[in-house]
């Protein structure tokens, strides 16, 4: 053989062994971050993981002994052994898995991820546990025999983990399987329009974590939604408007939202409501509680999104949405006194909310400034066509409308979604009693 051909192999080998050793590194750098989700069975119920070795983790615990308090409380309650816990082995990583137990029950185990070789803590003395080592790094300890014989057992398939985090910085993370609380689920979003039944996917995890974000604890979680859209639905007895790309609830009280004005006008302006009603009764003779008594019926809201959301907070941001509240009202006189009531009451309330500055000369006959709440400055503007009753007033920043249709009164922060539900409405009563979404 020649010098070349000898130089080229040995340069080969060299470069074939240089990759074998930069694989044995990564595969060994990435056992070191690997969730130890891994290790947890087809049959876990919920999952926590701790990443004790985080240092936004250990900088926040220092500074919030509480909370460093809390989370030894939670271990150590949750049957970790306390002998281990606090014992000389370092331990960068922790996870509790939840496995169905005996007769029922529920059966806790720990995986344990430590710097040092695990297989040390075979001497220490463990009263009530089933412990071994799973390799030079993971253990498993748990009271329950079930447990231990199914996690021992398991056998792991790398790359196969049911935790996939798109955040690196989260120091405690976990999952929940969805037959957990499905039916809590199911529960909550039966108030969701028909045609728009939102659901979670079979066999997925509910996933959530916590990282530190600018020094607080920001905690976030992925739900497996799915979204069925069902055709030919039977019309339902409390009958609807359906929108596309909206949120409709249903059956919701109107004092509920009464509360939240109650609470904004007093936050904002430091204006108590029960004040507001007095002022408003002797200077207007609007009575509210009349009003109220008329609007009584559970109303309807529906939410629209001003524009596209792009993260899953956004979703619990009520200003991003514009948004109708339905009523079922009757025609008549009673209806018209209502309505000028309403118009009163919205109109006075933005008044209170957003003063005006005015010049007040005083006796002395120096002048001053004053807020003042001027119902002048809101204006209801005619905004009717040859079929149906609109309004709309403009504030600060946004308006306010409301529409009357038949046996609905639409009122909302958009005369444009109002003019929308109303559409929808004429086409609803021009369909027969099944439609297709």
């Amino acid at each position: 053989m020649n010098k070349g051909k000898i130089l080229f192999l040995l340069i080969i080998s060299a470069v074939v062994i240089a990759l074998i050793a930069v694989v044995f590194w990564y595969d060994n750098y990435q056992e070191k971050f690997r969730s130890l989700s891994l290790y947890a069975p087809a049959s876990a119920l919920a999952y926590v993981e701790i990443n004790l070795a985080d240092n936004d983790l250990n900088n926040y615990l220092e500074q919030h002994q509480a909370a460093k308090d809390y989370l030894e409380k939670f271990i150590l309650e949750n049957e970790m052994a306390a002998n281990i816990w606090r014992g000389e082995i370092a331990i960068d990583r922790l996870a509790l898995v939840i496995l169905p137990g005996e007769s029922g029950q529920l059966a806790k185990a720990w995986l344990i991820h430590g710097s040092d070789d695990l297989r040390k803590l075979e001497a220490t003395e463990l009263v009530d546990y089933f412990y071994t080592v799973l390799d030079d790094q993971i253990a498993v300890l748990t009271k329950s025999k079930k447990a231990f014989q199914e996690i021992n057992s398991f056998k792991p398939v790398k790359g196969m983990g049911r935790l996939d985090f798109k955040k690196d910085d989260s120091f405690i993370n976990g999952f929940v399987r969805d037959d957990l609380w499905a039916s809590s689920w199911e529960e909550m979003v039966s108030s969701i329009l028909p045609d728009k039944q939102w659901g979670l996917e079979q066999d997925k995890d509910i996933i959530w974590q916590l990282a530190v974000v600018a020094g607080e604890i920001e905690f976030s979680f992925e739900l497996p939604l799915k979204l069925e859209l069902k055709n030919n639905l039977s019309q339902p007895e409390n009958r609807m408007v359906f929108l596309d790309n909206t949120l409709s609830i249903r059956q919701i009280e109107l004092n509920t939202i009464v509360d939240i004005l109650k609470e904004s006008l007093d936050n904002e302006t430091n204006i108590d409501w029960s004040l507001f009603e007095q002022y408003v009764d002797e200077k207007y003779n609007v009575h509210l509680n009349e009003l109220y008594t008329f609007f009584e019926r559970p109303v309807s809201v529906i939410l629209k999104p001003k524009r596209l959301l792009l993260s899953f907070n956004e979703l619990f941001i009520f200003e991003n949405y514009d948004w109708v509240i339905i009523s079922q009202s009757e025609p008549g006189e009673k209806l018209n006194m209502a309505l000028n009531n309403f118009e009163s009451l919205i109109q006075n309330y933005l008044a209170f909310k957003y003063p005006q500055m005015k010049t007040k000369v005083l006796p002395d006959g120096s002048a001053g400034k004053e807020l003042v709440a001027d119902t002048e400055k809101f204006n209801w503007q005619d905004k009717s066509d040859d079929n149906f009753l609109k309004k709309s007033i403009s504030y600060q920043g946004g308006e306010l409308a409301y529409g009357l249709m038949k046996d609905r009164f639409i009122f909302g922060s958009s005369l444009g979604l109002i003019e929308l539900v109303i559409k929808a409405g004429q086409e609803e009563e021009n369909n027969t009693s099944t439609y297709e979404v």
